[in-house]
């Protein structure tokens, strides 16, 4: 890429920066988990937990708490349940202000780090698998309208499922990318100045998509940061090729990526 001044240059610096600061937060969030105040995390509108990651990204969140006095061990006291709602034990810590014991993570495979604190105030890291909260897995049910049980109920297939009833936080003409707020109040009016400058083409795959078919075309944020609207940062791609920019593959499980994939591939007239 040719820069032709400082401020590209610049901007280029930054970008290489972001990927490798949200690449790190996205790991550490996904395998040991990122400490919380529980005022970074979020509910949908289904009370199902989600955190807002640094590159705009939303992920379904787990929250349990990290740390444990080695004499809970000693006298055989159970472990503490993970999170995955908006229950009434996450309200009451919250209101409890004891945010600062949680911690939030997204991995699959139900073994969460913990700290077990001795009395002389050392830890010691291990892995433990937690049980789901028993008011978290009965919001699940009645959301996902199914019947698990504590033994039946898998984390990775609950993570793997699309976030239902998105639409008062994520609107289709936002891309449903990001939560709203990161974006200008005019956003929808740049974005469709800019697919019509660039001719409603995919400057990835160069396919053209006017007419009824502009709903599948999407403006991405080059630099992650939904506020940067300067003509440089903004390209116009297809649902397709957006889903393959850097942690945007969460599009692939929307309704609108789903059919377009369908008519791209001649599965629907």
């Amino acid at each position: 890429m040719k820069l032709n001044n400082f401020k590209d240059l610049w901007t280029q610096v930054n970008k290489i920066e972001l990927d490798r600061i949200v690449k790190t937060e996205l790991i550490i969030f996904e395998d040991e988990g990122l400490d919380t105040q529980l005022d970074d995390i979020h509910s949908s509108n289904a009370k199902e937990l989600f955190t807002v990651l640094k590159d705009g990204s939303v992920h379904k969140t787990l929250v349990y708490i990290s740390e444990r006095p080695k004499y809970y061990d000693d006298r055989g006291w159970a472990y503490p349940k993970f999170h995955m709602f908006d229950c009434q034990t996450m309200k009451s810590m919250r209101e409890q202000n004891r945010g600062d014991r949680y911690r939030k993570a997204a991995n699959l495979n139900g073994n969460f780090g913990l700290n077990i604190v001795h009395e002389d105030g050392k830890k010691k890291h291990i892995e433990k698998h937690l049980e789901v909260c028993g008011y978290c897995l009965r919001l699940y049910n009645e959301h996902y309208q199914e019947s698990k049980t504590k033994p039946t109920f898998e984390i990775k297939e609950y993570i793997n499922k699309p976030m239902r009833q998105w639409k008062p936080l994520i609107s289709e003409e936002e891309d449903m990318t990001v939560v709203p707020r990161f974006y200008a109040g005019n956003w929808k009016q740049i974005s469709d100045s800019i697919k019509k400058e660039r001719n409603y083409t995919c400057q990835e795959c160069h396919t053209k998509l006017d007419g009824d078919m502009k709903r599948y075309l999407h403006t991405h944020h080059m630099d992650a940061n939904p506020s940067n609207n300067d003509q440089g940062n903004l390209k116009v791609v297809c649902i397709s090729c957006h889903a393959e920019e850097f942690n945007h593959g969460h599009i692939k499980s929307t309704p609108d990526y789903i059919r377009f994939e369908e008519i791209t591939n001649g599965a629907v007239a």
